[in-house]
């Protein structure tokens, strides 16, 4: 329930009369309309937004992003994003750019559009895929992206296809003297057999506020593989809301990574539903955060039909006033049985006034399964501190070993193999813990 006024509205009518689509786009903007104007801004009153309150976006003027096509940004921070070889999609402010995306090596079985020019020319292709992962009546944040739907990317995978490379799709923040708020898109599906390797990367220049309000929606029919690894490294002005909803069909395998390196508030949900037996979903992320940064990581795993794994890990580095939010529910239907679901969240406080807040949940309803969690928060070791500046090592250089090692089994869950973002998301974080985090004093140190 919204105890705040409804802020975005002016944009819904605004956009109205030059959003793509015809009759079933409207349609579908108007349902999103009709429930945020039901849900709002969550308030104090909301139990999934408990830990994350955004109470301050009502304050902020943010302007809708313009529907024209952007034009090549020479100041884009691509330093700030993965890195590799990949097929490259870049958004900006929600809005696919043809100029600064490399599609030219899409191999066949493969399809990459953009979400308005599939609106405009065959909106009908998207009616088994658009909004049936995520149910707006329940969410606000992908109510408003559907009132608002514009723009984004529709990836297609036919059956039995192989992508060697990753799709690499870069979300870029871009504000100059005004606040934005985006709202694309991103529609997955991936064929019978198939497999692939998803990368998304956040990132955002400019001085005025950024909301960049994403939905995902994800279909992986039978044996199909996807690895899907999300990289949020935005300013400190940015807000990042992103909700994904994928479909897991029979022995279809799931394997999603998320690194949290910055933007002032972020809240990323996942939710999962194994529809097909034996399949497995796993779902890992990295979080470091300082100063007063804020990363609420929500997720939803439903186990539907019995013979489904499904792993969870989470670690949080956390220093300063910087808060980490870990919210990991498991549901087991009735006749799922022969589950095994496995949930395991820790955090490492760097600064007394850091915060965690780590809430795993089991909701099991069948008898023969296997399901475990667990959640652990604590400061450095002093023991080990003490063992590493005996030997001669310096004690910045002592804190940051103690933190990389706290990192180094959620980096060895890095999906994608070869051709994965591993060695970028490795470089990344050095640059990270080779700044403030690893110099700053000590939090109390567990004994």
């Amino acid at each position: 329930m919204t105890d705040h006024p409804l802020p975005f509205i002016e944009h819904l009518t605004e956009a109205a009369a030059h959003l793509p689509g015809g009759p079933t786009a409207a349609a579908l903007r108007q349902r999103g309309l009709d429930h945020w104007c039901a849900l709002g801004l969550p308030g104090r009153r909301s139990e999934a937004f408990k830990y994350t309150r955004l109470d301050g976006l009502k304050d902020i003027g943010f302007h809708a992003a313009p529907l024209r096509d952007p034009h090549p940004a020479a100041d884009i921070p691509a330093g700030d994003a993965l890195t590799g070889d990949a097929h490259v999609v870049v958004m900006v402010n929600g809005r696919c750019s043809p100029h600064l995306s490399d599609l030219d090596r899409l191999p066949d079985g493969v399809k990459l559009d953009s979400l308005r020019a599939v609106l405009e020319s065959e909106p009908e292709s998207l009616d088994d895929l658009l909004g049936r992962q995520i149910n707006t009546e329940h969410h606000p944040f992908a109510a408003l992206n559907t009132g608002l739907l514009a723009d984004g990317v529709v990836l297609t995978i036919a059956p039995g296809t192989t992508l060697e490379r990753p799709i690499h799709l870069i979300h870029v923040g871009e504000t100059a003297d005004h606040a934005l708020a985006v709202h694309p898109r991103v529609l997955v599906r991936l064929g019978q057999g198939s497999a692939a390797t998803l990368l998304e990367s956040r990132i955002g220049v400019g001085g005025a506020p950024c909301l960049m309000n994403s939905v995902t929606e994800i279909l992986l029919e039978a044996e199909a593989t996807l690895d899907h690894v999300s990289l949020l490294n935005l300013p400190e002005g940015f807000t990042s809301l992103a909700l994904a909803g994928i479909d897991l069909g029979q022995k279809a395998r799931y394997h999603g990574f998320i690194m949290g390196l910055g933007a002032g508030m972020a809240r990323h949900e996942t939710r999962i539903r194994l529809s097909g037996e034996q399949a497995h979903a796993g779902l890992d992320a990295a979080a470091v955060l300082a100063g007063n940064q804020h990363l609420d990581i929500t997720t939803l795993i439903e186990h539907a039909v019995p013979q489904c794994t499904s792993t969870q890990t989470v670690k949080s580095v956390l220093d300063d006033s910087a808060r980490g939010v870990v919210q990991g529910k498991v549901v087991v239907a009735p006749d799922a049985q022969k589950t095994d679901a496995r949930q395991q969240f820790r955090a490492l406080l760097l600064s007394p006034k850091a915060e965690a807040d780590t809430k795993p949940e089991l909701e099991i309803y069948a008898d023969d399964v296997a399901c475990a969690h667990g959640a652990a928060t604590g400061a450095l070791d002093a023991e080990q501190l003490f063992y590493l500046t005996s030997r001669g090592i310096d004690p910045r250089t002592a804190r940051g070993l103690l933190i990389e090692g706290f990192l180094a089994e959620a980096l060895e869950r890095v999906p994608g193999g070869a051709h994965g973002p591993r060695d970028s998301l490795a470089d990344l974080l050095a640059r990270r813990l080779s700044g403030r985090l690893a110099a700053t004093p000590d939090a109390e140190a567990t004994p």
